[in-house]
């Protein structure tokens, strides 16, 4: 899988996670769950619908589902999943008939002028209501020339950290307060965490929904926007890897649903929304050059 704008392929190979279980459907052994950090994060893309963490809804009748880590698409596989070419397009077709969350999700891809334009569908395929609840969720290297850019003064959230604490509810991009008191300016990651003098980790979003979001790599940039949802920046400068390994990456992502990882957190603060039984909605992503 690529993600080539600007004439560079964006996405980082984690070379730590084999590629051959998620290839073959063999990402959940017997009596395991979630287990995606130890054999489905390769790295690359992957489209997290209704969750993004490993996380427990509770939908409207009181019933509890159990939802996987990034969500029930990923793990899906053929023919559960179908690719097909038309014309121009490259369609994606993920399609859940049993369970809770009965749904089919199509992602539609589009090249047109250097810009990867994603056209994305929802429908509820069961008896019972859907969270409106999605992240893109691609994984890009994080180096020394890594920078973000969003309109300065933006209001964030910071749902996440490791290895850095932050004081109050609402920081203004880029400046961040750290607990002591200091600014932290999380817009050049390789700064904050010379600054910081040690690895950290942070996942932040936009507090309410913001337009483009851009990444810089050196001279090259490439713009994530999609129309009426949230930004956000999950940054691991090696402050959150498993034992043994040492994850240092960047996913910035456009969401729906919430300042949250959780679908369940969306859902209590009342940001995440249901789409009735039958119903669909559709949404924009559009990768671009500069």
């Amino acid at each position: 899988m690529q993600l080539v704008v600007g004439d560079r392929q964006w996405l980082h190979r984690n070379a730590y996670v084999s590629l051959t279980h998620r290839y073959q459907g063999k990402v959940f052994a017997p009596g395991l769950v979630r287990t995606y950090g130890e054999r489905g994060d390769v790295g690359l893309g992957d489209q997290c619908l209704f969750t993004v963490a490993a996380d427990t809804l509770t939908l409207p009748d009181g019933t509890k589902v159990p939802l996987n880590d990034h969500g029930e698409a990923w793990p899906l596989q053929p023919p559960a999943v179908s690719v097909t070419r038309i014309a121009d397009v490259l369609r994606t077709v993920w399609t859940m008939r049993e369970g809770a969350l009965p749904f089919v999700f199509r992602r539609d891809i589009r090249i047109e002028n250097g810009t990867v334009a994603c056209q994305f569908e929802l429908t509820n395929a069961g008896t019972g209501p859907l969270p409106l609840f999605w992240s893109s969720h691609d994984m890009l290297e994080l180096n020394a020339d890594t920078r973000f850019e969003l309109p300065l003064g933006t209001e964030m959230v910071v749902h996440q950290a490791r290895r850095v604490e932050f004081q109050g509810e609402v920081h203004r991009w880029p400046r961040f307060i750290l607990r002591d008191g200091r600014p932290l300016d999380l817009s050049h990651p390789a700064q904050a965490r010379a600054m910081l003098g040690r690895d950290f980790a942070a996942k932040i979003f936009t507090r309410s929904v913001e337009g483009p979001l851009k990444v810089w790599d050196k001279s090259v940039s490439m713009t994530l926007d999609a129309p009426g949802t949230r930004a956000a920046l999950w940054i691991n400068w090696g402050g959150d890897s498993p034992p043994g390994e040492r994850y240092q990456v960047t996913c910035p992502e456009r969401c729906i649903g919430g300042t949250s990882d959780r679908v369940s957190e969306g859902v209590a603060a009342g940001d995440t929304s249901w789409l009735a039984p039958g119903a669909k909605t559709e949404w924009t992503l559009r990768y671009a050059p500069g």
